[in-house]
């Protein structure tokens, strides 16, 4: 029997060193790759199963050519296969340390976050993966009598196991993937919560069970003297078990092992390895079923809830079917609980999903009307347009040597579903969003989009660009050439006649004629400068303990919140949000004065954005009110205002610097409404009854006379009933909403942000309550006042669904390339 370094100065081993390394080197210069943690594990694991499969299949012919067969009939078949085995593993094992110790190097240059997460990774792919990678080689060179054919089938075995995972991600709703050789897989690479949890562990064990199996009943066909394994089982010798009993208890292992993988196979879907549709089923408990949905959702949604869900999802249907011109007969769509069950039940936690080719799109309960839901039903309706396997825009093309190679047009595949739902960010619509990246200088390189580099930006600024290029085209020449172009992967020559450049510049002459606020500029930048996940450092670690975090504040636990987010800014120094998350909590567990120790050091953070500083500024003046030092925080509060927010922040600052210059009960009463003391949960019983208690009181400071108009309180009269209002409707109290936001109104409310988000309360209440008419004069009022392009796209949305639910069909005056 060659010994381990024998093997190990091998040709072959050498040359699979040599490859390891190279790999490992290669890695140290990729994004992402290059830190000892899942994708680096990932991509190591598959070669070095490679490698297991045909070390495993060489060793048992240089065992046979060996010339000891005389030596080896001596032994017993479970020491010789021990023997076979142990020397296969530690081979494999051994060059392992190689790419381990070059990426271990590699952070002396690279910040590693979390050093045990990554052994731990390590540990569950490579090294496991290379084992049960090595084990099988090592069985195939036993049953098959040539080094090459061993090598071949050991090779087809791992070719299979990987094609079942893609066969099952093609299936399945399912997204992520447990294989022996890959390990894990969890659908999206873009998605930051990737962690080691229990179902991983079940499918290590329950893939060790079956090889366990196999190889407690190979010795019992194993040929000792020749090395094969045969059909019967060679003549009883002196090393195996003749007698019944003896037999028997050979045979408890055996048993045991096979029971234990029968088990665990039998309830993967259970033990979440290897979840089907019919789990997914069971666990949400609930189908409703429309003219063209088969909606899964919670059994624990009410019957309002489950309406408005299927509402939502018909509206969507017929806006989707004006732009495609045609829908699909029937989808489902899967609504999940939760981020943590979509995780659980079918991967990407924090990732929305759609199939195609499935027909069948994967959400979580998001309120209502459902952010997303147009866009993942817009990839299945561009599916029409896309290739018969995928339904994407996918097509084979011509490579080095005349091979074919997939291409996959990411840019065109989102970008069209953002074009069809078209839907307003914030203040800014689409178009605005694309033009405010080129203001900023942010947009990277359009033609690179339109492939797989779209997946190497940033997902914010590739979503808005691919998006906005799609609807100009849609918007100049239509769907039927959109459509084309999306069947044929990016042929843009042959379907416009012009290449793909004179596209792009047709398309930046209309963008800069585009006009973005100032103000609304600096909010762009803050959001589109997050960098893609392949720079960032450590982005699932970072996730990962952002999760604990979460998880500690919940429990109440702020001292370990504060311990794990300290860790995090040693991680990312250079992301200030980590130091203000920071702020927060040591507030929440050390009271207000906690907080202000740290805001100086918050603000001099050099990479503060002007949003970032204007939140920390407004929070500042909040501290200082609950310390009674009002002139500090009107100081703090004066400096917040100067800097730029979205309509929500601007509403609050508004409130909060009026409160300050009011004279008691008002000014005690509406600040302590509006500012709660860090750490402590806001009481909806004792915010409605704060804000019946300041209708009551401004309608006592302001009459409903005529001389009203001449009190400095006028502009805000109506402000106790907004705020009863608002909350209300967040209590899905719609019907008793309404009447004080009417009063609301009529009373006064100060112009701008204030009004506007008062009249699209109102709409949402009237819209509830069935009231068609007077929630379409209501949008129809907002729609006219509307400061924002964002808010008016919303406006029209909101028309074109009071329209639908009234009369089951768009407003025919809208042009269905019109943004709804």
């Amino acid at each position: 029997m060659p010994s381990l370094r024998h093997i190990l100065l091998r040709r072959q081993t050498l040359l699979w060193a040599a490859l390891l390394i190279a790999v490992a080197s290669g890695l140290c210069f990729v994004p992402l790759f290059n830190v000892l943690g899942y994708e680096f594990c990932l991509l190591l694991g598959l070669v070095a199963s490679v490698a297991g499969a045909h070390l495993g299949a060489r060793l048992v012919a240089i065992a046979r050519e060996a010339d000891e067969s005389l030596l080896l009939a001596t032994h017993s078949p479970h020491a010789v296969l021990a023997s076979l085995l142990g020397r296969a593993v530690l081979s494999l094992w051994s060059l392992l340390t190689l790419p381990l110790a070059i990426i271990a190097l590699n952070a002396l240059r690279v910040r590693n976050c979390d050093l045990a997460e990554g052994l731990a990774f390590f540990a569950m792919m490579p090294i496991v993966s290379a084992a049960i990678a090595a084990c099988v080689g090592v069985l195939w060179g036993l049953a098959l009598p040539h080094s090459w054919l061993a090598t071949l089938a050991a090779w087809m075995t791992v070719l299979v196991s990987l094609a079942w995972g893609v066969y099952r991600f093609y299936a399945e709703p399912a997204v992520f993937g447990y294989d022996p050789f890959a390990g894990y897989f969890p659908g999206t690479l873009y998605d930051e919560d990737i962690a080691i949890r229990a179902p991983f562990y079940w499918s290590r064990l329950q893939q060790l069970c079956w090889l366990g199996a196999a190889l407690l009943i190979a010795p019992r066909r194993l040929d000792v003297g020749a090395l094969r394994l045969r059909l019967a089982p060679p003549r009883v010798g002196l090393h195996q078990a003749s007698g019944v009993g003896e037999r028997f208890v050979a045979t408890l292992p055996i048993g045991a092992l096979l029971i234990g993988a029968i088990t665990l196979t039998a309830y993967r879907a259970e033990l979440g390895y290897a979840v089907d549709a019919e789990q997914i089923h069971r666990d949400l408990g609930a189908v409703r079923y429309t003219r063209h949905f088969e909606i899964v959702h919670s059994a624990q949604l009410s019957r309002d809830e489950v309406n408005r869900l299927a509402e939502d999802h018909e509206l969507r249907y017929a806006q989707l079917s004006a732009v495609f011109g045609a829908g699909p007969r029937r989808i489902r769509s899967y609504i999940f609980t939760d981020a943590e069950q979509k995780r659980r039940l079918m991967g990407a936690a924090r990732v929305y999903i759609a199939k195609p080719w499935r027909r069948e799109v994967y959400l979580q309960e998001q309120g209502f009307p459902h952010r997303v839901l147009k866009h993942e039903l817009a990839h299945v309706f561009a599916g029409r347009f896309g290739d018969p396997l995928f339904r994407v825009s996918f097509r084979w093309r011509s490579g080095p040597l005349g091979l074919p190679v997939p291409h996959f047009n990411v840019g065109l595949i989102e970008g069209v579903a953002v074009a069809a739902d078209w839907r307003s960010s914030g203040e800014l619509d689409g178009h605005q969003r694309a033009a405010a990246l080129f203001a900023l200088k942010l947009a990277p390189p359009i033609e690179g989009l339109f492939g797989l580099g779209f997946l190497a930006q940033a997902g914010s600024r590739a979503y808005a660009l691919a998006g906005s290029f799609c609807r100009y085209l849609l918007d100049r020449y239509g769907m039927a050439k959109l459509g084309a172009v999306y069947r044929s992967a990016g042929d843009f020559r042959r379907v416009y006649g012009k290449p793909l450049g004179t596209l792009i510049a047709e398309w930046r002459a209309f963008i800069a004629k585009v006009k973005v606020p100032p103000a609304q500029l600096a909010l762009a930048a803050a959001r589109y400068r997050r960098p893609s996940i392949l720079r960032r450092v450590c982005a699932h670690e970072i996730a990962n303990l952002l999760g604990e975090v979460r998880a500690a504040n919940d429990g109440g636990d702020r001292e370990r919140a504060v311990r794990i987010l300290e860790r995090v800014c040693r991680f990312e120094p250079e992301n200030p949000a980590h130091l203000i998350g920071l702020m927060y909590t040591r507030a929440a567990a050390g009271g207000p004065s906690a907080g202000l120790a740290m805001a100086k050091t918050v603000l001099s953070h050099r990479a503060l954005s002007k949003p970032q500083r204007r939140s920390v500024l407004e929070t500042i003046g909040d501290w200082r009110t609950l310390q009674r030092e009002p002139l500090e925080a009107a100081r703090a509060y004066g400096e917040a205002a100067k800097l730029p927010a979205g309509p929500g922040g601007r509403r609050m600052l508004t409130l909060k610097r009026w409160a300050l210059e009011q004279r008691d009960p008002l000014r005690r009463l509406l600040l302590a409404y509006l500012i709660t003391p860090p750490g402590e949960p806001r009481s909806a019983a004792r915010d409605v009854h704060r804000t019946h208690q300041l209708r009551r009181l401004l309608d006592q400071l302001v009459p409903a006379s005529s001389s009203r108009r001449a009190s400095p309180l006028a502009p805000y009269a109506g402000l106790g009933g907004y705020l009863l209002g608002k909350q209300l409707w967040n209590r899905d109290e719609a019907e008793l909403a309404i009447a004080p936001l009417e009063r609301a109104l009529r009373r006064g409310l100060p112009a701008g942000d204030i009004r506007a988000e008062a009249l699209r309360t109102l709409a949402l209440c009237q819209y509830e309550r069935a009231r068609f008419g007077a929630a379409a004069e209501t949008t129809r009022r907002l729609l006219r006042q509307a400061p924002s392009a964002g808010l008016r796209g919303w406006a029209r949305d909101w028309l074109a669904r009071i329209h639908w639910r009234r009369t089951g069909k768009l407003p025919r005056k809208t042009n269905p390339l019109a943004s709804f």
